[in-house]
């Protein structure tokens, strides 16, 4: 059975994924399994849900997730602030993004098949301004 990202934020709670936002440390914790279910499981839900996009939005001490269905914005669930630099970098990867750049707009791409359906993924980072 598929775990929900609930389970997944339930495993990363106990992690201990640091606070250092260096990309060599980015890059490692994006790559920690933890962080590769929550992404995952992100996506898998969205595709699941009928979201036409995926929204992650971080906010001064948690992550949102919200999703598109039907034209209407739903938030789904929040993560950790400090689990976001994590979750950034691993989204830049499987899209072909540059984890250096941090205050330019990228977009990327991912294609694959999830439940026998081809699903294209295009993504688009936003930097923002933090007090």
């Amino acid at each position: 059975m598929k775990e929900s990202i609930e389970q997944v934020i339930d495993e990363l709670a106990g992690a201990d994924m640091g606070k250092d936002t260096t990309t060599e440390n980015e890059l490692e914790a994006s790559e920690r399994a933890p962080v590769v279910k929550l992404v995952n499981s992100i996506i898998q839900q969205g595709i699941r849900d009928g979201a036409s996009d995926i929204h992650i939005e971080p906010w001064e001490d948690v992550v949102k997730i919200r999703y598109r269905i039907d034209g209407i914005l739903h938030e789904i669930m929040k993560y950790p602030k400090h689990l976001h630099n994590a979750v950034t970098a691993r989204i830049k990867i499987i899209s072909d993004m540059d984890i250096t750049i941090k205050r330019l707009p990228q977009d990327g791409r991912k294609n694959f098949e999830f439940d026998g359906i081809n699903v294209d993924l295009r993504i688009s980072t936003l930097p923002i301004r933090t007090a």
